[in-house]
């Protein structure tokens, strides 16, 4: 690896990242005035709500990571994994996008919201994956095995969503959203270890949460396909545990701990 970090990558200083994340999401969300079931309401309510924690969330976690010199360590994988039949699970995740897509009624949804809606996408991909599957990942690659930071960045992942109830989410919806994000990560992390980028996860997770938004927008009918999301959550537990147990033998986790040795 070629990139010379300044912080040696370890669980402390990944960590530390994620929670300034979070931190900084609730703080600058809770000046917007927006209750969370209010959030899709409207462009405007997305722009204060969504895009703008989103936005500052993204630009100082992206600011930490460029002075850990992490940024090739979070966003390029040194060693891909070959077990490519585990694209199966972010597979199933994008089947469920297109035919949230096909319902939609897109006579129905405004241009404005339709905008907001792709920005929000945008927003939403690159800085949850660049918080989780980047900065955190790397992190806990310098201090545990790489088990054990699949699984620890899957349940982080999916506790971070736990703060909507600080925006009114109900708390049984909530604990619902934890779990079935928690298990939707490690198909985003699957997509890291075999495409080797994460700029692929960060496409799906944007697809994923634009899909969602437009389709309830429109008020479209009902996605049958969606009903692939909970054993497909099953088959992104499975693909994620050997994709990592795979990686205690021979994957990037070695290469970002020879990259920390000479880091200051």
């Amino acid at each position: 690896m070629t990139e010379q970090m300044r912080v040696r990558p370890t669980a402390v200083a990944g960590l530390g990242a994620f929670v300034v994340y979070v931190v900084v999401i609730v703080l600058v969300q809770s000046t917007s005035g927006v209750d969370y079931d209010d959030l899709a309401a409207s462009s405007g309510n997305i722009w204060r709500a969504g895009i703008l924690s989103l936005g500052v969330g993204a630009a100082v976690v992206a600011g930490l990571t460029v002075w850990f010199g992490w940024w090739r360590a979070a966003t390029v994988e040194t060693v891909r994994s070959r077990r490519r039949w585990t694209l199966v699970a972010p597979a199933l995740y994008l089947l469920v996008v297109v035919g949230n897509l096909a319902v939609t009624d897109w006579g129905a949804v405004e241009v404005g919201f339709l905008l907001s809606a792709a920005a929000l996408g945008v927003a939403v991909g690159f800085a949850e994956e660049l918080t989780c599957r980047g900065t955190l990942l790397v992190g806990l690659r310098g201090t545990a095995r790489e088990v054990v930071v699949w699984l620890t960045t899957c349940v982080l992942f999916g506790a971070m969503h736990g703060v909507n109830v600080l925006f009114g989410a109900e708390v049984g919806t909530t604990l619902q959203q934890v779990v079935m994000a928690g298990m939707q990560g490690s198909a985003f992390y699957v997509l890291r270890r075999v495409l080797g980028r994460l700029v692929w996860a960060m496409a799906l997770h944007g697809l994923w949460d634009f899909s969602i938004f437009v389709q309830a927008a429109s008020d479209g009918g009902t996605n049958l396909l969606g009903l692939l999301v909970y054993p497909t959550a099953l088959v992104s537990l499975v693909a994620g545990f050997v994709v990592a147990r795979d990686a205690g033998r021979s994957s990037g986790e070695p290469a970002v701990r020879s990259a920390s040795a000479s880091s200051t």
